[in-house]
């Protein structure tokens, strides 16, 4: 199986196409499973449940610290050149996550046990749980990527702890269990510790020989600034996928929350898709960038993006002829968000179409260069749902995602091609076959 995997990897069309296509495999499992949930509570307790479990995935994003990033730029950097540093940053980030993970578990025990007193003392310990597993599960996920593979580590990361929450909630939709948020969140919890189990064999196995037998380098200073900067870039990326749920939740209620995250978690199969293909580029992509081979980086970009076209020209198309029948999955009372659903897609797709830009510039040297991108979206995106949501409710919210993600997926591709000399977009696949051609 190992073997098979090792030779599947090797290709480099074949690989990127399985990643993302275990992507697109985990976006709909995730998708049919909060379909599953959505028909087995009303409109106001799964907005409730929306609400935390994006509340509980934004806490996890921050306690990593950037090191699910770092360990991707670190590992292309050091792996073949410098054993030592390569053992070392492992260990640096090992603690890091750990120490954030506890974190992320008790500050968010404390902030639910005083923002809601609806929720009792078992359902805010299972939420917290699943802050802390989410947290080991980013980064641990990365790790194996950059060690074992995109294929190994997709295939645990989108398949094997979300089948047992599957199964669990699909019970409770027909009865076979009760069904309710604490048992969402502790099933989830019990899903992720295999997860992580998994991720390790993946790294332990993957290990390079040069690797396991160096003793581990000191620490570097350096690693604490990448971090910060990290932490902040990846923080705030975060907040545009996670927070516009709960800032719909706070201003216009949780049947509010509940219709835009359906629409979100449709539209999301295109970041879904986008967090593939950077899941596939990003390792290799650093590798390549630090060996100073621009041209094959070049290829490598062209094809993954040129892929990712015709998933996305499929899925929008998909999107846009199915949108009612796919809102009716969830339940009558989403089926009038067809418009805003179409919009977000759009939205959505032009941003992976944009290409990986945002995590190059973090893997290859320009994560302050994002930071300010990325801040400066969110401050935008913020402003702008403020302003926008109360006027025009759900529509507003999706106004003010456009607002933001297309010009911050511009300007990302954009500085990629002033500062490396390679345009990830589907542009700059245009441009090369364009250029081929008139060869």
């Amino acid at each position: 199986m190992s073997g098979w995997i090792a030779r599947l990897e090797s290709h480099a069309m074949v690989a990127a196409a399985a990643s993302l296509t275990l992507k697109i495999a985990g976006s709909v499992l995730a998708l049919v499973l909060f379909v599953l949930a959505a028909r087995a509570l009303d409109v106001a307790d799964y907005g409730r449940l929306v609400m935390l479990f994006n509340a509980a995935s934004l806490v996890a994003v921050v306690a990593m610290a950037g090191q699910d990033t770092l360990i991707l730029r670190s590992w292309g950097e050091y792996a073949e050149r410098d054993p030592a540093a390569a053992r070392a940053v492992l260990r640096f980030g090992a603690v890091v996550v750990g120490s954030g993970a506890t974190i992320a578990a008790l500050g968010t025990a404390a902030v639910l046990a005083m923002v809601d007193g609806g929720l009792d003392a078992a359902t805010i310990a299972a939420v917290a749980a699943f802050a802390a597993t989410q947290t080991v599960v980013g980064y641990a996920g990365n790790t194996a990527r950059a060690i074992g593979g995109a294929v190994r580590s997709e295939t645990v990361r989108e398949l094997v702890w979300r089948l047992p929450l599957f199964a669990f909630v699909a019970a409770g939709l027909v009865g076979a269990v009760p069904f309710g948020v604490l048992g969402f969140f502790v099933v989830a919890v019990v899903g992720q510790v295999v997860a992580i189990a998994a991720f390790a064999v993946v790294v332990v196995r993957g290990l390079p020989a040069t690797v396991r037998a160096a003793r581990p380098g000191p620490m570097q200073r350096e690693w604490i600034g990448r971090s910060v900067a990290l932490t902040a870039a990846v923080a705030s990326e975060a907040a545009h996928q996670y927070a516009d749920v709960l800032m719909v939740g706070f201003v216009l209620g949780p049947e509010a929350a509940a219709g835009y995250f359906v629409i979100a978690r449709i539209a999301g199969v295109f970041p879904m898709l986008t967090s593939g293909l950077h899941n596939y580029t990003s390792a290799k992509a650093a590798m390549l960038h630090y060996a100073g081979e621009t041209e094959a980086l070049r290829r490598l970009l062209a094809q993954v993006t040129g892929l990712a076209f015709v998933f996305v020209a499929g899925l929008l198309t998909a999107i846009v002829l199915a949108q009612g029948p796919l809102l009716g999955l969830f339940g009558e009372a989403y089926v009038g968000y067809g418009g805003p659903l179409v919009a977000l897609s759009a939205i959505t797709a032009f941003a992976t179409l944009t290409g990986p830009g945002s995590t190059l510039l973090m893997t290859m040297g320009l994560d302050v260069v994002y930071l300010k991108l990325v801040v400066t979206s969110l401050a935008v995106r913020i402003s702008c749902l403020l302003v926008m949501a109360p006027a025009w409710g759900v529509w507003g919210a999706v106004l003010a995602v456009g607002a933001a993600v297309v010009p911050l997926s511009t300007a990302a591709a954009a500085t990629c091609a002033r500062r490396f000399g390679v345009d990830p977009s589907i542009v700059g696949v245009g441009r090369r076959l364009v250029a081929r051609v008139r060869r």
